[in-house]
């Protein structure tokens, strides 16, 4: 992924320069407001470079899957109070995932509206723990958390007429297709909607990511692994070299050879430290993804290792193309049907096995299958 690079622009003239282009929705006024850095504090906020790239990639309907700490909660809040405080009548709704998460996006959103400086920042009105006013604009932002029981997710938020809004951590959501139905429906068709989460194994946010990634709904996906981000990683001591295990030389060259993605040793260090931390590989893959398969391979009770599935995709190979054939292993005139998956022809004398799962004859459930087993040598396919 090659990421644009945008000069930061600091003095008086450039944020003149940039409220001038602000009506076209693709300049966002990053030297106008504060925010709460991870190590430093309150700091200015300036665009990290995938910030950036999202800025000028993002349609307003949005799903991004990330690993954690690339900024994109402080960006789309950001984004949200300058909209809210840039036209009449906007109501901007952020969402989080548990009440914590609530006090920590408002606490963020707090400092963001009192750094504003005094000429561009409208009257506060109504200023309580989940909510910022502004009566001269008949304008708004809301913060609240997902609903923790099935009643609550029904009603979070269904009063409301909604412009802006942001679903921070779907993923882990309690109830998360209640809550879409009860929210979603406020927002108009011309509104912004941004869903935004790690992984958490395959639940609503999963259905969502495969729906955006083969365009069956109106969500563009912004897909973000560990190392897109400038900041993942660690500098090496005087004289430090590193000696690459089998697992970082196939990461490392895969990369290389796929995307022209180069890792540093200063990357592998920082992963290192990652996945002695958390203690767990698989864990890591699913906080700190390098592709959509690892970041949901991870659930709560895994039937089967994770690390055996991804060396199984990885060696995967590519269904076959072409035309079916029959029991003596000559062609036919019938293509592949689009929704099969072939990996290998019937061979004449060998013993096949079928299963099926009818995924209990609902329609919206998931699909349908029929897998063949090849009990000669192992290999199966799937229809």
């Amino acid at each position: 992924m090659a990421l644009p690079q945008l000069k930061g622009l600091t003095s008086a003239e450039d944020i003149q320069y940039i409220s001038r282009l602000q009506s076209d929705g693709k300049f966002f006024i990053e030297t106008m407001m504060n925010i709460r850095s991870e190590s430093k504090g309150v700091v200015p906020f300036f665009l990290n470079p995938i910030q950036v790239h999202f800025h000028f990639n993002c349609t307003g309907h949005d799903l991004i899957l990330k690993p954690r700490r690339l900024g994109f909660s402080t960006y789309l809040l950001g984004r949200g109070l300058h909209k809210t405080i840039s036209n009449e009548g906007f109501t901007a709704f952020i969402m989080a995932h548990d009440p914590k998460g609530t006090n920590y996006l408002f606490e963020h959103l707090k400092i963001m509206y009192e750094s504003i400086p005094d000429q561009f920042k409208p009257k506060r009105g109504f200023d309580n723990t989940t909510e910022l006013t502004f009566p001269e604009l008949h304008s708004k932002i809301s913060v609240a958390a997902a609903g923790a029981t099935e009643g609550i997710a029904k009603k979070v938020g269904r009063s409301e007429q909604v412009n802006y809004l942001l679903m921070s951590e779907y993923a882990y959501y309690a109830y998360p297709k209640e809550t879409w139905t009860a929210i979603s429906q406020t927002v108009p068709y011309d509104g912004e909607i941004y869903i935004e989460s790690t992984a958490n194994g395959h639940n609503d946010y999963y259905d969502r990511v495969i729906d955006a990634l083969h365009q069956k709904d109106d969500f563009k996906l912004h897909f973000y692994r560990w190392f897109d981000n400038v900041n993942s990683a660690i500098a090496l001591k005087p004289r430090e070299k590193l000696s690459y295990t089998k697992e970082e030389k196939y990461l490392i060259d895969k990369l290389a050879e796929e995307e022209n993605t180069h890792l540093t040793p200063e990357q592998i260090k920082w992963r290192r430290w990652k996945i002695r931390d958390l203690r767990d590989y698989e864990k890591f893959k699913q906080e700190y993804p390098e592709n959509l398969e690892e970041a949901f391979l991870q659930s709560d009770r895994p039937w089967l290792n994770p690390s055996v599935v991804s060396e199984r995709i990885k060696k995967s190979i590519e269904p076959l193309k072409g035309n079916l054939r029959d029991r003596s292993g000559n062609a036919t005139a019938e293509t592949i049907p689009l929704s099969w998956r072939v990996f290998l022809h019937p061979i004449p004398g060998h013993r096949y096995v079928v299963g099926a799962d009818c995924a209990e004859g609902n329609i919206e459930s998931h699909f349908d299958s029929a897998d063949v087993l090849d009990v000669t040598t192992g290999w199966r396919g799937c229809l």
